[in-house]
């Protein structure tokens, strides 16, 4: 069913209830029971959106954190990009010469051996 569809049915039921309220007498017992029930889903109805809400609030900030997460892995490549490139000024001969650059392939490159 749609989310609509089931908070308006809700709300209907509260109507529901209030209007039979209003024809009991409110010394009955019946009343008593009536209005425990009223109590009772008005609320599971809060409940329910408290719960919605505070869902809402984890998914903003799961993705809050997916693109911090992101970010620093842009920051990062960024940096071993430019540390590279000047790497490779330096190395014109074609070999590895310079400590820095050494370190720098050395602990990007997956085949190494620890």
């Amino acid at each position: 069913m749609d989310e609509n569809k089931i908070t308006e049915m809700e709300e209907k039921e509260l109507e529901a209830v209030l209007k039979y309220l209003d024809h009991l007498s409110p010394e009955s017992e019946e009343y008593s029971a009536v209005l425990d029930n009223y109590n009772k889903l008005r609320k599971l109805l809060m409940d329910k959106e408290k719960i919605e809400r505070e869902r809402k609030d984890q998914n903003f900030h799961r993705f809050i954190g997916y693109g911090v997460d992101v970010g620093k892995f842009a920051v990062l490549l960024g940096a071993y990009c430019a540390l590279y490139k000047i790497g490779l000024k330096f190395e014109e001969t074609g070999t590895i010469s310079s400590h820095p650059m050494r370190d720098l392939i050395g602990s990007i490159n997956p085949f190494r051996r620890k």
